[in-house]
Parts: structure tokens; C-alpha cells; sequence
């Protein structure tokens, strides 16, 4: 019977290609730093579209409020959602989305395509045409689009194998490579971004990786059809995170 850990262990080698990934030892210097935060900010974002939807989906948002689904269902996603939305950094609330625009300001990286992408998108513009009108690079708005199909399938199995195997389990040994550099250089420009991802390293690989992959084994359960859906998702993140990275 196919469950999580089955399923990650199919997609060892996609795992290996993203963790040993020859982009991370060509992180030298500050410029450096800032052309892969100017792409790597659709994933920050684009993460919280998959868990967003998970809540949507499996918790009740709406008016009058009923219990919606599997209570523990509901607990795990919002838990997830407590800390990515609403993380405590030094004693002030903070979602990791806007902790990372924050370090990319510190470090000089670009955040005018994203701030214009939400101000097009705060104007009603649809989320397809704030895309395609960015000033992402090309290869940006491919991975973010990629996303996006996902979630348009409106399949469980798909968007809980995208967050949990795309995202959560593979996050701490990506940021693991990251870590280490950068650090001696221009300490102070950088602190907010080591921040940002030890915070990961620490939450998604003690709390948050476990719970998505139980997420999505409760989601699946016995289904067949349910574990094909996912394997398709998780190896479509896969490959669009490897591309961004051949990218950059």
C-alpha cells in the first residue's frame, strides 16, 4: 500500500538532483545573493498559495462557521499556518513572506516585481495577467505558473503531494546549502535572510515536514487514483524547482 514516505522514496532521484544542485556552490557574493532572491521569492510566495488552498479546502472559511472535514486535518494545516503567517521573529509577528521582501531589501535584491505584482493584484488585475505583465524573469513566472496549475486541478491529493514534497519535506536540506554562505562578507546585510532560512530549517524539518507528509498520507489513504495524482504533482514541483534553479 503506497503511502508519504513510499512516495518520497520513488522520487530519490529527483530529490538528489535538487539537493546537490550545482547552483548552491556559485553562491559567492552579494550579487550573487541578490539575483537568486530575486527569482527564489515566487517559491516564498507561491508556497503560501498551496497551503492557503489546503485551508480553504479542508477548514471552513466562510460564514456561519461549521466544522468542515477532519478535525485533525484542520489541526495540522493550522498549525502550519499559525507560524508561516503569523511567525513570531525576535518578539514581532511576521509572516515569512514578508520576512524575506524584508531581507531582500537589507541585501539589495529587487523586490520592485513583486511589490508591483501585488499592487496589480490589489487593483482586481487577475492573477494570469499580473503574472505574464511582471518583471519576474521568464523562468520565475514559469515556476509560479506551474504552481498555479496545480491548484487549478482543485485536487487534494495533488496540492497536499505539491506542499508536502515540494515544498516542506525537501525545504531544510535545500536551505541547509545555503546556509553557509554568504555570512563573512557582509554580516549585517544578511542576518534577516540566515534568519529566514534557519527558521525553515528548524520548523519544516521538526514540525512542518512531518505534518504535511501525514497531511497528505490522510488525504490519500487507500486510494489509488488519489496516490497517482499526487506522484504526478510532486514530481511537476520537483522539476519546475530544478529549472528555476538551472535558471539562476
Amino acid at each position: 500500500m503506497m503511502n508519504s514516505h513510499i512516495l518520497k522514496t520513488k522520487l530519490t532521484p529527483l530529490y538528489y538532483r535538487l539537493q546537490t544542485h550545482a547552483m548552491y556552490a556559485r553562491l559567492h557574493s552579494i550579487p550573487d545573493l541578490q539575483r537568486f532572491m530575486s527569482h527564489h521569492i515566487v517559491a516564498v510566495w507561491d508556497f503560501m498559495f498551496l497551503l492557503k488552498a489546503l485551508q480553504k479546502e479542508c477548514t471552513c472559511l466562510s460564514l456561519p462557521w461549521r466544522p468542515t472535514g477532519d478535525a485533525q486535518i484542520r489541526r495540522l494545516i493550522n498549525e502550519i499556518v499559525l507560524a508561516e503567517e503569523s511567525d513570531l521573529i525576535d518578539g514581532v509577528a511576521t509572516s515569512h513572506f514578508e520576512l524575506y521582501l524584508s531581507a531582500m531589501t537589507n541585501i539589495g535584491a529587487d523586490t520592485a516585481p513583486m511589490i508591483q505584482t501585488l499592487q496589480a493584484l490589489d487593483s482586481c488585475m487577475s492573477f494570469t495577467d499580473a503574472i505574464s505583465q511582471s518583471a519576474f524573469p521568464d523562468s520565475a513566472k514559469k515556476f509560479i505558473s506551474t504552481t498555479w496549475n496545480i491548484l487549478e486541478s482543485r485536487s487534494l491529493p495533488a496540492i497536499a503531494a505539491a506542499f508536502a514534497l515540494g515544498r516542506e519535506d525537501v525545504i531544510p536540506d535545500m536551505f541547509v546549502n545555503l546556509v553557509h554562505h554568504h555570512y563573512d562578507s557582509a554580516p549585517e546585510r544578511i542576518a534577516l535572510y540566515k534568519t529566514y532560512l534557519e527558521r525553515h530549517i528548524e520548523l519544516d524539518g521538526e514540525d512542518h515536514g512531518p505534518m504535511a507528509m501525514r497531511l497528505l498520507d490522510i488525504l490519500c489513504g487507500d486510494d489509488p487514483l488519489a496516490w497517482q495524482s499526487a506522484e504526478e504533482a510532486a514530481t511537476r514541483a520537483l522539476l519546475a524547482r530544478i529549472a528555476l534553479w538551472d535558471s539562476i
